[in-house]
């Protein structure tokens, strides 16, 4: 490009303001500056338009770029607290996104624990590949599959609906719906239970829970094979999962029973 070209387009450019693409004006100014009229230079004053649109275009487009911010869980389970202070748990594998600032409207694949922070002007949203998922303030997991989706509610009201219709079903405290792929609408199911979490919370709770069901839930989240010489027995407690041997140490005590692990 010849020197004067270039100063005339930065003249022009001048004159262009953002979200005011109005390159009309500026070509005028531009002409009014140069004497070049279109009849008398037309290679050049396309030359000159065409650049001035590279120009204006690569500018909106760095205007309205917005950064991603991708949160992910390698091999092991992770948590992330988002600027909006919800805490959010992510299962080995799983993934959240969400773009710019706006961090409670996200997306995500695998499974979720989150803990969202109350705000009723702006309901925290979460898609999936097959599932949408719109709350205020509550503790719920989702879980993103293959063939299903499923959310569990700890506490609150969430909306579960598919990722492409409007109606969809009601969740509150301890309810559980999935939905299968291809479906227009989830499925209220059996009402799972609050340890189904402990993966993500760290807690167990039990209530009037038969021991073979508490020792089955404990063999499940270590990973071990838990039996008992008396499974007639029933346990209520909260425990933090932090050591098994204070677990079972606490519930032979209690209930007078001796648990074999192998």
């Amino acid at each position: 490009m010849e020197k004067n070209d270039k100063n005339n387009i930065d003249f022009v450019l001048r004159y262009y303001e953002v979200g005011k693409l109005d390159t009309q004006k500026a070509m005028r100014q531009f002409m009014n500056r140069t004497g070049i009229r279109r009849e008398q230079h037309p290679w050049r004053y396309v030359s000159i338009a065409a650049t001035l649109l590279v120009l204006i275009v690569a500018g909106t487009m760095v205007l309205f770029h917005k950064d991603t911010t991708s949160l992910t869980a390698c091999n092991a389970v992770k948590t992330f607290l988002l600027p909006d202070r919800t805490k959010v748990t992510l299962a080995p594998h799983a993934t959240l996104t969400y773009t710019g600032d706006d961090c409670r409207k996200v997306t995500m694949t695998g499974k979720i624990y989150f803990e969202v922070k109350h705000d009723e002007a702006h309901p925290f949203d979460i898609k999936g590949d097959m599932s949408h998922v719109r709350v205020l303030g509550t503790k719920f997991m989702v879980s993103e599959g293959c063939a299903s989706s499923e959310v569990y509610v700890i506490s609150g009201r969430v909306l579960f609906t598919a990722k492409t219709e409007a109606d969809g079903v009601i969740l509150t405290k301890e309810m559980r719906a999935t939905l299968a792929k291809g479906a227009k609408k989830p499925q209220i199911a059996e009402s799972g239970s609050v340890n189904q979490m402990a993966w993500a919370t760290h807690k167990f709770h039990f209530d009037n829970t038969p021991v073979n069901e508490v020792l089955n839930t404990l063999s499940c989240y270590y990973s071990t094979h838990l039996s008992a010489n008396n499974t007639g027995k029933r346990l209520s407690g909260d425990f933090d999962a932090n050591d098994l041997d204070d677990i079972l140490s606490i519930i032979e005590e209690t209930l007078n029973i001796k648990i074999s692990q192998k």
